[in-house]
Protein backbone atom coordinates (compact mmCIF):
# COMPACT_ATOMS: atom_id res chain seq x y z
CA UNK A 1 0.00 0.00 0.00
CA UNK A 2 2.89 2.12 0.51
CA UNK A 3 3.99 1.93 -2.93
CA UNK A 4 0.98 3.27 -4.34
CA UNK A 5 0.78 6.11 -1.82
CA UNK A 6 4.22 7.20 -2.92
CA UNK A 7 3.20 6.97 -6.77
CA UNK A 8 0.46 9.18 -5.70
CA UNK A 9 2.74 11.83 -4.42
CA UNK A 10 5.49 11.22 -6.92
CA UNK A 11 2.80 11.87 -9.54
CA UNK A 12 1.17 15.05 -8.03
CA UNK A 13 4.40 16.55 -7.91
CA UNK A 14 5.18 16.01 -11.54
CA UNK A 15 1.42 17.33 -12.23
CA UNK A 16 3.21 20.46 -10.67
CA UNK A 17 6.25 20.07 -12.70
CA UNK A 18 9.02 18.91 -10.69
CA UNK A 19 11.49 17.44 -12.73
CA UNK A 20 12.89 15.51 -9.68
CA UNK A 21 9.96 13.11 -9.38
CA UNK A 22 9.88 12.56 -12.70
CA UNK A 23 12.71 11.51 -12.86
CA UNK A 24 12.69 9.31 -9.90
CA UNK A 25 9.37 7.91 -11.85
CA UNK A 26 11.28 7.15 -14.92
CA UNK A 27 14.52 5.16 -12.77
CA UNK A 28 11.47 3.11 -10.84
CA UNK A 29 9.88 1.68 -13.79
CA UNK A 30 12.43 2.15 -17.04
CA UNK A 31 13.85 -1.46 -16.53
CA UNK A 32 10.39 -3.09 -15.90
CA UNK A 33 8.80 -1.38 -19.01
CA UNK A 34 11.42 -2.29 -21.22
CA UNK A 35 11.15 -5.85 -19.69
CA UNK A 36 7.19 -5.78 -20.50
CA UNK A 37 7.67 -4.44 -24.32
CA UNK A 38 10.61 -6.92 -25.19
CA UNK A 39 8.53 -9.93 -23.35
CA UNK A 40 5.87 -8.51 -26.07
CA UNK A 41 8.03 -9.10 -29.03
CA UNK A 42 9.65 -5.77 -28.91
CA UNK A 43 13.07 -5.71 -29.93
CA UNK A 44 15.71 -3.97 -27.47
CA UNK A 45 16.04 -0.73 -29.49
CA UNK A 46 12.03 0.01 -30.25
CA UNK A 47 11.56 -1.26 -26.47
CA UNK A 48 13.55 1.68 -25.44
CA UNK A 49 12.23 4.31 -28.30
CA UNK A 50 7.82 3.31 -26.90
CA UNK A 51 9.22 3.48 -23.22
CA UNK A 52 10.50 6.99 -23.94
CA UNK A 53 7.65 8.14 -25.75
CA UNK A 54 5.64 6.84 -23.06
CA UNK A 55 7.34 9.25 -20.51
CA UNK A 56 7.76 12.30 -22.85
CA UNK A 57 4.01 11.97 -23.54
CA UNK A 58 3.62 11.67 -19.77
CA UNK A 59 5.59 14.97 -19.55
CA UNK A 60 4.34 16.85 -21.46
CA UNK A 61 0.58 16.09 -20.70
CA UNK A 62 1.28 15.96 -16.88
CA UNK A 63 -0.97 18.64 -16.11
CA UNK A 64 -4.31 16.93 -18.39
CA UNK A 65 -4.22 13.33 -17.80
CA UNK A 66 -6.57 11.67 -15.03
CA UNK A 67 -4.94 8.35 -13.66
CA UNK A 68 -8.11 6.70 -12.51
CA UNK A 69 -5.90 3.73 -11.12
CA UNK A 70 -2.86 3.10 -9.93
CA UNK A 71 0.20 4.83 -11.61
CA UNK A 72 1.97 1.42 -12.19
CA UNK A 73 -1.63 0.18 -13.65
CA UNK A 74 -1.38 3.02 -15.65
CA UNK A 75 2.15 3.13 -16.83
CA UNK A 76 1.51 -0.50 -18.58
CA UNK A 77 -1.71 0.57 -20.35
CA UNK A 78 -0.53 3.01 -21.77
CA UNK A 79 2.50 1.90 -22.98
CA UNK A 80 0.86 -1.54 -24.24
CA UNK A 81 -1.52 1.38 -26.36
CA UNK A 82 1.76 2.52 -27.53
CA UNK A 83 2.75 -0.95 -28.62
CA UNK A 84 -0.50 -1.79 -30.38
CA UNK A 85 -0.65 1.34 -31.99
CA UNK A 86 2.75 1.10 -33.73
CA UNK A 87 2.16 -2.80 -34.64
CA UNK A 88 -1.10 -1.47 -36.33
CA UNK A 89 1.02 1.55 -38.11
CA UNK A 90 3.56 -0.56 -38.70
CA UNK A 91 6.26 1.98 -37.55
CA UNK A 92 9.31 -0.29 -36.92
CA UNK A 93 8.49 -2.54 -34.12
CA UNK A 94 9.55 -6.41 -34.84
CA UNK A 95 9.49 -9.25 -33.45
CA UNK A 96 12.39 -11.61 -31.77
CA UNK A 97 12.98 -14.74 -31.25
CA UNK A 98 15.08 -14.34 -28.35
CA UNK A 99 15.33 -16.74 -25.31
CA UNK A 100 14.18 -15.01 -21.95
CA UNK A 101 15.77 -17.31 -19.95
CA UNK A 102 19.50 -15.11 -20.43
CA UNK A 103 18.33 -12.50 -18.77
CA UNK A 104 17.41 -13.93 -15.37
CA UNK A 105 19.62 -12.79 -12.33
CA UNK A 106 22.75 -15.31 -11.51
CA UNK A 107 22.76 -14.23 -7.92
CA UNK A 108 19.75 -16.80 -6.66
CA UNK A 109 21.63 -19.99 -8.38
CA UNK A 110 24.28 -21.42 -6.34
CA UNK A 111 25.33 -24.53 -8.30
CA UNK A 112 25.45 -24.68 -12.13
CA UNK A 113 22.69 -27.19 -12.50
CA UNK A 114 20.11 -25.64 -10.38
CA UNK A 115 21.12 -22.41 -13.16
CA UNK A 116 20.76 -25.28 -16.55
CA UNK A 117 17.24 -26.35 -14.55
CA UNK A 118 15.79 -23.07 -14.18
CA UNK A 119 16.59 -21.54 -17.87
CA UNK A 120 15.18 -25.04 -19.47
CA UNK A 121 12.33 -24.50 -17.02
CA UNK A 122 11.65 -20.92 -18.12
CA UNK A 123 12.66 -21.94 -21.75
CA UNK A 124 9.72 -24.56 -21.62
CA UNK A 125 6.99 -22.77 -19.80
CA UNK A 126 7.76 -19.87 -22.70
CA UNK A 127 7.26 -22.50 -25.33
CA UNK A 128 4.05 -23.68 -24.08
CA UNK A 129 2.66 -20.25 -22.81
CA UNK A 130 2.34 -19.29 -26.92
CA UNK A 131 -0.48 -22.18 -26.98
CA UNK A 132 -2.59 -19.78 -25.07
CA UNK A 133 -5.32 -18.10 -26.48
CA UNK A 134 -3.68 -14.36 -26.37
CA UNK A 135 -5.68 -12.74 -24.39
CA UNK A 136 -4.93 -15.36 -21.81
CA UNK A 137 -1.09 -14.82 -22.63
CA UNK A 138 -0.98 -11.31 -21.97
CA UNK A 139 -2.74 -11.98 -18.61
CA UNK A 140 -0.12 -14.62 -17.73
CA UNK A 141 3.50 -12.62 -18.51
CA UNK A 142 1.79 -9.82 -16.75
CA UNK A 143 1.48 -11.90 -13.91
CA UNK A 144 4.83 -14.17 -14.10
CA UNK A 145 7.04 -11.69 -15.88
CA UNK A 146 6.13 -8.59 -14.32
CA UNK A 147 4.75 -9.63 -10.70
CA UNK A 148 1.45 -7.16 -11.73
CA UNK A 149 -1.70 -8.37 -8.89
CA UNK A 150 -4.60 -9.53 -10.14
CA UNK A 151 -6.27 -5.80 -9.62
CA UNK A 152 -3.52 -4.16 -11.64
CA UNK A 153 -3.97 -6.90 -14.45
CA UNK A 154 -7.53 -5.95 -14.42
CA UNK A 155 -7.26 -2.39 -14.25
CA UNK A 156 -4.39 -2.25 -16.72
CA UNK A 157 -6.62 -4.52 -19.80
CA UNK A 158 -9.99 -2.98 -18.60
CA UNK A 159 -11.23 -6.56 -17.53
CA UNK A 160 -12.83 -7.95 -14.14
CA UNK A 161 -11.26 -8.97 -11.44
CA UNK A 162 -12.82 -12.41 -11.99
CA UNK A 163 -12.13 -12.72 -15.47
CA UNK A 164 -8.42 -11.97 -14.69
CA UNK A 165 -8.14 -14.91 -11.92
CA UNK A 166 -10.03 -17.21 -14.29
CA UNK A 167 -7.35 -16.74 -17.10
CA UNK A 168 -4.18 -16.89 -14.55
CA UNK A 169 -6.20 -20.18 -13.42
CA UNK A 170 -7.15 -21.66 -16.74
CA UNK A 171 -3.08 -21.04 -17.62
CA UNK A 172 -1.72 -22.44 -14.55
CA UNK A 173 -3.90 -25.50 -15.75
CA UNK A 174 -2.59 -25.55 -19.26
CA UNK A 175 1.12 -25.32 -18.08
CA UNK A 176 0.36 -27.55 -15.72
CA UNK A 177 -1.04 -30.48 -18.15
CA UNK A 178 1.86 -29.78 -20.58
CA UNK A 179 4.93 -29.37 -19.15
CA UNK A 180 6.68 -32.43 -18.36
CA UNK A 181 9.54 -33.33 -16.01
CA UNK A 182 12.38 -35.84 -16.16
CA UNK A 183 12.05 -38.04 -12.75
Amino acid sequence: MQNVHDDKELFAQIVNGDRKSFDLLFLKYHTALIGFCKSDGCEENDAEDAVSDLFLDLWLRRSTIAIHTSLRAYLYAALRNKINNLYRNNKGISYLTTEYADQLPDADLSRPDEKLFLKDRTKMIEYIITGLPEQTKIVFLLKWKHHLSDKEIAETLNKSLPTVRTMVYRAILYIRDKITFVK
